[in-house]
């Protein structure tokens, strides 16, 4: 359930005032009633458009008068002992524990602790069902045997428990506390589905659901263990792990009380082809065989090596956890960290290149069945839909401009002298030197980069028909576009680039089933709804969880420190410290160091000097800025180059930390910022070397970031429309081509929806004022590799391509 922001905006309507909150997504209607106190009947009530369903970026009136405070946590504990003092009175002879809950906590654990199961817990504390408080005084009965409320039958007839009914029970309700199903109840006690008087016994089976399933093994008999982060689903444990909820809850009864943060899973190991590492220099390395009860966490301490850098030597450990008996390649001491670190899979064009520690082994997985035979077939051209704000017509008009008075009487003097008596005059005209409308400069060079990956498809064979849809960003003008006789004939759609301008393209790309690319956009929600939607930037909040696990795996034994300005919780970015307090703390590590090591400091509060009394001289120290707002992230980044001078400091942040103009460049290098990015571009690639040539030769300029993107973007969706036909998204594992300045790797983003690219750079400031690629986060093992498609010999003119048709927005 998304995070809802309370909203300060304030209208007043037929005398009431009211909150207009904006709907964002993942937010539902009980979320925003308890966030903001209002009971959903009232809010419904203000906004009958509700029962309909809750649309992203739909304004809703939330009444203030209805807004109810909101309990704290301490007083939440109050109010639920008197409650449950006044419903459930301990009965005289009755014993108990008073257990108080401890984080990570979850009752399945406790009922462990004590010998009890879950149900006897939530007799005694009903709250617990709904929400588990750290801190709150859980009633544990020292008893095991049932009590006078649920006895057991006499000897020769113990299958049953025997409850007796109360005031306001139903068949569901009992049904549910016992964990039986009602069909089990009722053929215990004949009747009762017709009538259930208060007071009566009814005999509840023992024989059911409550007991355990037994553990299914594997057929490699092999589990690994997980620890549940926050965020995490059902789902998104199937798309890693590829285990179904049923399996998972099989394998693991203490997921009855829910997929709650903290708790420690058994996943079964899956036979999941994966690249290998080979050591070149074998007396760098050793091989670890991993025992029971081994975590990455533990290993990395002990062999004093990053978990990232595991991952990388280990590569099928960035999809699960270590099994008992495999082993593990583990850099030996002394390795110079730069082979630890570096991965060289190429020689890079004219540069030296120190020889590799290891090298990959590609994997010989052959595709699943469904991808082969799949090829575009016949000599059809694959038809591209490309959808840009190019304002053909605001690009006409910008180079004409006014003529001066004497201008015009110059024009006036030379026909008269030319002897036409009534001259004919402009009062425009051409500029010498032509502009391009700046909104659409960064389109164009979009635009040039699919040029380019045109002509080297063609080059190997693959023909091609571009249609270009000036867009104008107006959703008027795409929804005559859309209507053109082509439109459905389309195999691949790029753009729209906006949100608001690609709702009309989406519906229509899922209803005919034809691939959308959202070639820029990080937002707009629709790969939810779209199974043929291929998103290309990583959404904030991945971006802000893939942060979390990078340090986690690199930085939990460092002394860390997230400093900030003010409260920050109604910010995404609150999302990330939460993320990593709770990484930090699952590792065990801080179980077994006195020292504290997490450190959550308000710099507004505490000033310089109360940053300088959290920082180590001996330690290194990690300093998480987790905030977008220029003015504070400028703020924070001068006083810690200060700090700089004196202690050991590295700065995490986010990728906009880089374009802040009122930050010094140096400062970033002293504080050795790392953030993640999906974009890289690696200047020593030959295949970049060889674009920026072409690039050159074709338009005179030089390629930026929109003009590398558009070739990518090209080249990779039309190659796998070529190799596996338009039903291409299973099969994309398969499909290796060689990318400019990402690594696609796409992921469901939904049970029925489309799909995010995954992949994301560690990008590093170095004090030689150097800005890096350090390592990848997000990437899979893939399922098989394959040779790279290079591009073929350079091209001498554009022109040769295949054929492309504009159609102007402003036309019809």
């Amino acid at each position: 359930m998304a995070q809802v922001k309370i909203s300060s905006e304030t209208v007043v309507i037929g005398g009431k005032k009211y909150l207009l909150h904006t709907v964002e997504k993942g937010q539902t209607l009980y979320s925003i009633s308890q966030s903001y106190g209002v009971p959903q009947t009232e809010i419904a009530d203000e906004n009958p458009s509700v029962k309909d369903g809750l649309s992203i970026g739909e304004i809703l009136r939330i009444p203030v008068g209805k807004m109810q405070k909101s309990e704290s946590r301490k007083e939440k504990r109050r109010r639920r002992h008197k409650t449950r003092e006044k419903q459930h009175a301990l009965p005289p002879s009755a014993d108990f524990f008073f257990h108080p809950v401890k984080p990570q906590e979850t009752v399945y654990s406790i009922s462990r602790q004590y010998g009890v199961d879950v149900q006897t817990i939530y007799k005694y504390n009903p709250e617990a069902r709904k929400e588990l408080l750290v801190g709150e005084v859980l009633r544990i009965p020292r008893q095991t045997q049932p009590t006078t409320e649920m006895q057991q039958a006499p000897q020769a007839n113990d299958n049953y428990f025997y409850h007796k009914v109360e005031k306001g029970e139903t068949l569901y309700s009992i049904s549910k506390e016992y964990n039986r199903k009602i069909s089990e109840i009722v053929k215990a006690n004949p009747g009762a589905e017709q009538s259930l008087e208060t007071g009566s016994m009814l005999r509840i089976p023992k024989q059911a659901s409550t007991q355990p399933t037994q553990l299914v093994p594997t057929a490699s008999g092999k589990y690994f263990t997980y620890r549940v982060e926050t965020g995490d689903t059902y789902f998104s444990l199937k798309q890693r792990f590829g285990v179904s909820q049923d399996e998972l809850v099989k394998l693991n009864p203490q997921l009855y009380d829910g997929l709650n943060a903290g708790l420690v899973i058994r996943i079964p190991e899956k036979q999941v082809a994966s690249t290998k590492v080979v050591p070149i220099n074998k007396n760098l390395f050793q091989y670890h065989t991993v025992t029971k009860g081994e975590t990455l966490y533990g290993l990395s301490h002990q062999y004093n090596v990053k978990i990232s850098q595991l991952k990388e030597l280990n590569p099928v450990l960035k999809l699960r956890g270590p099994v008992v008996g495999e082993q593990l390649l583990i850099p030996k001491a002394g390795v110079p960290e730069e082979l630890k670190e570096n991965l060289s899979d190429e020689i890079k064009s004219n540069v030296p290149v120190q020889t590799p520690a290891y090298e990959v082994e590609p994997n010989p997985a052959a595709p699943k069945a469904e991808c082969m035979g799949m090829s575009w077939s016949g000599n059809e051209p694959i038809k591209i839909g490309l959808f840009l704000p190019l304002y053909l017509e605001a690009n006409d008009t910008v180079n004409y401009i006014r003529m001066t008075p004497d201008e015009i009487q110059k024009q006036i003097d030379e026909q008269k002298a030319a002897g036409i008596d009534d001259p004919v005059v402009d009062s425009v005209k051409v500029r010498d030197h032509k502009i391009v409308y700046e909104p659409s400069v960064n389109f164009l060079d979009f635009y040039e980069g699919v040029l380019l990956a045109l002509d080297t498809l063609k080059q190997q064979g693959i023909k091609t028909e571009l249609y270009v849809y000036d867009t104008n960003q107006d959703t008027s003008v795409i929804r005559q576009l859309v209507q053109r006789p082509e439109f459905l004939s389309l195999n691949l759609i790029i753009g729209p680039v906006y949100p608001k301008c690609q709702k009309m393209v989406s519906e229509l790309s899922a209803k005919n089933r034809i691939p959308m690319v959202s070639p820029l956009a990080s937002n707009g929600g629709l790969a939810d709804k779209n199974p043929y939607y291929f998103q290309i930037n990583p959404d904030k909040m991945y971006r802000l969880k893939a942060t979390a696990d990078y340090l986690g795996d690199d930085y939990f034994n460092k002394n860390f420190i997230v400093m900030q300005m003010g409260n920050n919780a109604h910010l995404d970015e609150s999302k990330l410290v939460d993320w990593v307090r709770n990484k930090f703390f699952a590792t065990g590590y801080y179980d077994q160091t006195p020292s504290v090591l997490f450190h959550e400091f308000d710099f507004r509060e505490g000033g310089y000097y109360g940053l300088i009394h959290l920082l180590e001289p001996n330690k290194d120290n990690v300093v998480i800025v987790p905030m977008t707002r220029e003015a504070d992230v400028s703020v924070a980044v001068t006083n810690l180059n200060t700090a700089a001078k004196k202690y050991n400091i590295t700065l995490v942040g986010l990728s906009e930390f880089s374009r802040y103009r009122s930050i010094e460049t140096d400062y970033l290098h002293n504080l050795k910022l790392h953030y993640l990015t999906p974009y890289y571009i690696d200047y020593r690639d030959k295949g970049v070397v060889r674009f920026i040539e072409r690039y050159r030769n074709n338009f005179y300029d030089e390629p930026n970031q929109f003009s590398f993107q558009g070739y990518d973007i090209t080249n990779y969706f039309v190659h796998a429309i070529q190799k596996f036909g338009t039903n291409f998204a299973q099969c994309l594992p398969y499909l290796n081509v060689h990318l400019l300045q990402g690594d696609y790797n796409f992921q469901k983003v939904s049970d029925f929806g489309g799909y995010m690219n995954h992949t994301l750079y560690i990008m590093k400031y170095t004090r030689d004022y150097h800005v890096k690629a350090v390592g990848k986060v997000g990437d899979l093992p893939l399922l098989i590799s394959g040779q790279t498609e290079e591009m073929q010999s350079d091209s001498t003119n554009t022109n040769q391509q295949n054929n492309v048709i504009t159609f102007p927005g402003n036309r019809n």
